[in-house]
């Protein structure tokens, strides 16, 4: 018994215009390879900061940003970087970690990357300071730590930089309202 197979015909030379060769389909990108980056300023004009005397997280509206995964597999790493200050009254320190939220709805509840624990923490205590600056004290520092999110799919996530302040009662801030259009993160999905 024979059988005939008929093919439709095509043009290769067409098909392979139609090829981009500049970009690697992201399935064969080799593991811990770099399948996208992003890069997230601070405003060009406003406060640029955000200031808390609470001692459970609060959210930074100036250091919260958009970004869509392409793989489900994929590990994302997000670098903050920015300034710290604590307005010291007593032993006083600033925690910083960050959050997803899946949504924009207000009631939606963050998750906490890192299994919710500290990823940043500095710290001012009143041996530091002549007592004379007991209520004007300062202490500034520049962070740059590296969180991760292993465990997302490929819709759009809101990522937040949370702080708090622990102990003692002063204040802790991020970012400074003199700082426009500085680079607060740098996100990249890595292969797995």
């Amino acid at each position: 018994m024979a059988f005939r197979i008929e093919k439709p015909a095509f043009n290769l030379r067409s098909k392979l215009t139609e090829l981009d060769f500049e970009t690697l389909p992201y399935q064969k990108v080799n593991p811990g390879g770099i399948i996208q980056q992003k890069y997230y300023y601070s405003d060009e004009a406003g406060a640029n900061e955000s200031e808390t005397s609470s001692e459970s997280w609060q959210d930074s509206i100036y250091f919260t940003f958009y970004f869509t995964p392409r793989e489900v597999d994929s590990v994302i790493l997000i670098n903050w970087q920015s300034r710290s200050r604590i307005r010291k009254m007593g032993s006083t320190s600033h925690w910083l970690r960050t959050a997803r939220y899946n949504t924009d709805d207000q009631d939606d509840q963050s998750v906490a990357l890192g299994d919710g624990d500290t990823i940043w923490t500095f710290g001012a205590n009143n041996g530091e300071s002549n007592p004379s600056w007991t209520y004007l004290g300062y202490w500034y520092s520049y962070f740059n730590f590296t969180d991760y999110d292993d465990d997302h799919t490929t819709r759009q996530y809101k990522y937040c930089l949370q702080q708090r302040r622990s102990g003692g009662s002063g204040t802790v801030r991020i970012g400074d309202n003199s700082n426009h259009a500085n680079l607060h993160a740098i996100i990249t999905e890595v292969k797995q």
